[in-house]
């Protein structure tokens, strides 16, 4: 078996759990576990299997401390993956899996078509599309071959390919592209520069493919990414800060809803690189990786 993202572990307060969990099955997500844990659940896309799932972790206490989103921290959001950005939104909405309406998706920059939006626990989602907003035949194409490839959907739920993108900010690019490259053998697959933001994004994944542009900051690689099956790990470098200084994973409190940790499913090559004692690492930034074998 090759290497994987396996799934982003999220601490939910007590008393957004349900709400969580309710909005995330409205999204198409299964509980993922044989037997469900009381206090934990790992989410999937039943019908994406390159795609990561999410683990929810139940604090017990009823005195939680709320997700705090703020700029400071090294989790920034996971990407759904659609075709049809407009679609997607409409259908959260008409669902109503949110107490309040997601806003109107927009193409920013030559970045991507998307937009952002909250879940019930606090954390950030965006929602991505494919391809860019202008790209109307190549979003036909693919929303055809689509329904060609896929099972009919059980109960009504947002057209989600599935997890496109883990999003960490780090603090020192060379360093995390050295650590995410070199020790956890992941290949960069597409760098997209918003110097009007002053800040870059790096899209790693575990694959052999290649872009269709060797330069990796073609434009054309970012549609190209943003259709993988897989889900890449989504770097973001802001060259005026100093980075991401918030606590996480096992430094949170133990009250703290937040960022806990990721894992990934190691191959064989990769688990024999790591050793066969080696069961999590950090990465530059302190972020906590459990690694897993690969089955």
């Amino acid at each position: 078996m090759e290497s994987k993202l396996g799934h982003v572990t999220l601490r939910v307060p007590a008393h957004q759990w349900t709400a969580t969990y309710a909005f995330y099955k409205g999204c198409g997500m299964v509980d993922g576990l044989s037997k469900m844990d009381a206090r934990t659940s790992i989410m999937i896309f039943p019908e994406a299997k390159a795609s990561c799932g999410i683990e929810w972790i139940q604090l017990a206490s009823t005195n939680c401390k709320p997700v705090a989103n703020d700029r400071a921290g090294v989790y920034w959001k996971i990407g759904y993956s659609v075709h049809d950005v407009n679609q997607a939104v409409e259908d959260v909405n008409r669902l109503k899996l949110l107490p309040i309406a997601i806003g109107k998706a927009s193409q920013f920059e030559n970045v991507g078509w998307l937009t952002h939006f909250s879940d019930p626990a606090g954390y950030i989602i965006e929602i991505l599309g494919t391809t860019f907003e202008t790209s109307e035949e190549q979003r036909k194409s693919l929303i055809a071959n689509a329904k060609q490839q896929s099972a009919p959907a059980p109960a009504p739920a947002p057209a989600i390919n599935g997890i496109g993108q883990i999003t960490l900010r780090v603090s020192d690019k060379a360093r995390a592209l050295a650590f995410y490259t070199d020790v956890l053998g992941m290949k960069l697959i597409c760098v997209e520069s918003v110097s009007k933001y002053g800040f870059f994004l790096f899209f790693l994944a575990y694959t052999e493919e290649s872009p269709p542009n060797q330069d990796l900051e073609h434009v054309d690689n970012r549609e190209w990414c943003y259709q993988r099956p897989y889900t890449t790990l989504e770097l973001q470098w802001n060259s005026s800060s100093d980075g991401p200084t918030a606590l996480s994973g096992a430094n949170l409190p133990p009250d703290q809803a937040g960022f806990d940790s990721f894992t990934v499913f190691a191959s064989r090559s990769l688990r024999a690189k790591l050793g066969a004692a080696c069961e999590f690492v950090k990465d530059p930034d302190g972020t906590l990786i459990y690694v897993k074998d690969a089955t």
